[in-house]
């Protein structure tokens, strides 16, 4: 039988720990408002104080969704959230993030942006072996995979890791522990930012932490899984590689101010600009960008 492959990388994603801060949910909102123009038609947030996760999405901008009502009963000192564009063939509401597991060994939430390209084949094996789906997203998928592995939670992960195949970055957050990881390839984009305040933050995007107080910003390495917790963070680095970015980033997804490697985003759409105009024998008055993104 033909396995259909279910394009939805289109998405922006966002976690934050900020300890003894019960505030986390209303900083991944600016981060998400940052990162809008990478998903406008669906959104959501999940936050845990120590005790719970708490967990609300739906679709629309986020300015329609969040309110401060909203955000109020999302409590606690660490967010993850995520936006989401959608697509011809992922437009159900059970695809909507983060998506929530009870699980025996404790509850997470997860968050990913990008694509598996093996996900027809993983929920096939999965569905024979008698799992339940609710929708079609990669999310489900990962969840899955970590709940069926064995050991500690960053075993399973680290055991995940190694099933996946395709471009992806996904956050995971339990009650006092969140866990971020980059594929290998380097294709999607994510960065870490360290906090004047203690905290830190992932986003997709360096224009992301353009509402935060930063002390370090730097790019989270292809094949690097990092954990962090009030106390810090570990940065678990097998099989991290150069990758291969991906040059969408910059010319469509990224905002103008977001950096990618050593330049701005705008830097590097100017030079490309350049390039261009060395291959055109136009006499023009004016050049502008098309599409201005």
């Amino acid at each position: 039988m033909e396995r259909k492959i279910i394009v939805q990388n289109a998405s922006g994603i966002a976690g934050i720990v900020i300890p003894e801060n019960e505030s986390a949910s209303s900083q991944i909102y600016y981060m998400l408002h940052c990162i809008q123009h990478r998903g406008p038609d669906a959104c959501g947030i999940a936050s845990a104080n120590g005790e719970r996760i708490f967990n609300d999405k739906g679709l629309g901008m986020l300015s329609e969704i969040f309110k401060p009502d909203r955000l109020e009963e999302l409590k606690g000192f660490q967010a993850i959230g995520q936006v989401r564009m959608k697509t011809p063939d992922d437009r159900q509401e059970e695809n909507l993030q983060p998506v929530n597991v009870r699980a025996h060994q404790g509850p997470f939430s997860l968050v990913c942006s990008g694509m598996l390209l093996n996900n027809a084949k993983l929920r096939s094996e999965m569905m024979e072996s008698g799992l339940i789906f609710q929708g079609t997203s990669d999310a489900e998928i990962l969840a899955h995979l970590i709940q069926n592995s064995e050991g500690r939670l960053i075993e399973r992960i680290e055991q995940t890791v190694g099933r996946i195949q395709g471009s992806i970055t996904f956050l995971v957050m339990t009650k006092n522990t969140m866990y971020a990881y980059r594929s290998l390839d380097g294709i999607r984009s994510l960065y870490l930012a360290k906090l004047t305040d203690g905290g830190y933050a992932f986003c997709s995007e360096s224009a992301g932490f353009g509402l935060l107080e930063c002390e370090e910003i730097r790019e989270v390495r292809p094949g690097e899984l990092i954990i962090l917790g009030k106390e810090g963070y570990e940065s678990r680095r097998a099989g991290i590689s150069a990758g291969r970015p991906c040059a969408m980033e910059t010319v469509y997804y990224s905002r103008a101010d977001s950096d990618f490697g050593n330049l701005s985003v705008y830097e590097i759409r100017k030079r490309a600009g350049e390039k261009l105009a060395e291959r055109e024998d136009i006499d023009a008055d004016i050049v502008i960008g098309v599409p201005d993104t």
